[in-house]
Protein backbone atom coordinates (compact mmCIF):
# COMPACT_ATOMS: atom_id res chain seq x y z
CA UNK A 1 0.00 0.00 0.00
CA UNK A 2 1.22 3.64 -0.76
CA UNK A 3 1.30 6.55 1.15
CA UNK A 4 -1.34 9.12 -0.16
CA UNK A 5 0.43 12.40 -1.18
CA UNK A 6 -0.07 16.22 -0.14
CA UNK A 7 -2.37 17.04 -3.22
CA UNK A 8 -3.82 13.66 -2.99
CA UNK A 9 -4.96 14.78 0.91
CA UNK A 10 -5.79 18.15 -0.36
CA UNK A 11 -8.30 16.92 -2.72
CA UNK A 12 -10.07 14.75 0.14
CA UNK A 13 -10.30 16.93 2.53
CA UNK A 14 -11.43 19.56 -0.09
CA UNK A 15 -14.23 17.29 -1.11
CA UNK A 16 -15.51 16.75 2.62
CA UNK A 17 -15.57 20.62 2.86
CA UNK A 18 -17.84 20.63 -0.34
CA UNK A 19 -20.08 17.59 1.65
CA UNK A 20 -20.54 19.40 4.33
CA UNK A 21 -21.61 22.80 3.08
CA UNK A 22 -23.94 21.13 0.43
CA UNK A 23 -25.19 19.41 3.94
CA UNK A 24 -25.32 22.24 5.92
CA UNK A 25 -27.26 24.29 2.60
CA UNK A 26 -30.01 21.06 2.69
CA UNK A 27 -30.39 21.58 6.20
CA UNK A 28 -31.57 24.87 6.23
CA UNK A 29 -34.49 23.71 3.94
CA UNK A 30 -37.64 21.73 4.43
CA UNK A 31 -38.06 18.92 4.33
CA UNK A 32 -36.49 16.37 6.89
CA UNK A 33 -34.76 19.48 8.36
CA UNK A 34 -33.88 17.37 11.74
CA UNK A 35 -32.14 14.62 9.56
CA UNK A 36 -30.05 16.83 7.53
CA UNK A 37 -29.64 19.03 10.45
CA UNK A 38 -28.09 16.18 11.85
CA UNK A 39 -25.94 14.65 8.75
CA UNK A 40 -24.43 18.74 8.85
CA UNK A 41 -23.36 18.11 12.39
CA UNK A 42 -21.50 14.99 11.55
CA UNK A 43 -19.83 16.74 8.62
CA UNK A 44 -18.61 19.92 11.47
CA UNK A 45 -17.32 17.06 13.98
CA UNK A 46 -15.29 15.57 11.09
CA UNK A 47 -14.33 18.89 9.60
CA UNK A 48 -13.31 20.31 13.28
CA UNK A 49 -11.17 16.73 14.14
CA UNK A 50 -8.84 17.07 10.73
CA UNK A 51 -8.74 21.08 11.52
CA UNK A 52 -7.50 20.55 15.24
CA UNK A 53 -5.48 17.48 14.04
CA UNK A 54 -3.71 19.69 11.70
CA UNK A 55 -3.19 22.58 13.89
CA UNK A 56 -1.82 20.33 16.59
CA UNK A 57 0.83 19.20 14.01
CA UNK A 58 1.59 22.97 12.95
CA UNK A 59 0.41 22.25 9.18
CA UNK A 60 -1.17 25.05 6.95
CA UNK A 61 -4.80 24.27 7.24
CA UNK A 62 -4.88 27.00 4.24
CA UNK A 63 -3.41 24.36 1.76
CA UNK A 64 -6.82 21.77 2.82
CA UNK A 65 -9.27 24.98 2.70
CA UNK A 66 -9.98 24.94 6.48
CA UNK A 67 -8.68 28.77 6.89
CA UNK A 68 -12.58 29.56 7.83
CA UNK A 69 -14.61 29.40 10.82
CA UNK A 70 -16.60 25.98 10.53
CA UNK A 71 -19.56 27.17 13.34
CA UNK A 72 -20.15 29.34 10.99
CA UNK A 73 -19.81 27.87 7.75
CA UNK A 74 -21.70 24.81 8.93
CA UNK A 75 -24.25 25.87 10.84
CA UNK A 76 -27.23 24.24 9.67
CA UNK A 77 -29.57 27.21 10.51
CA UNK A 78 -26.96 29.88 9.22
CA UNK A 79 -26.11 30.42 13.07
CA UNK A 80 -22.72 29.65 15.11
CA UNK A 81 -22.67 26.30 15.94
CA UNK A 82 -23.27 25.65 20.12
CA UNK A 83 -22.25 22.23 20.50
Amino acid sequence: MRELTNDEWEYIVSRVLRNAKDAAEEARQLPYREYKAGRALAYYEALDTIKNELLARDADVRKFGLDINLDELLSSHGEAHNG
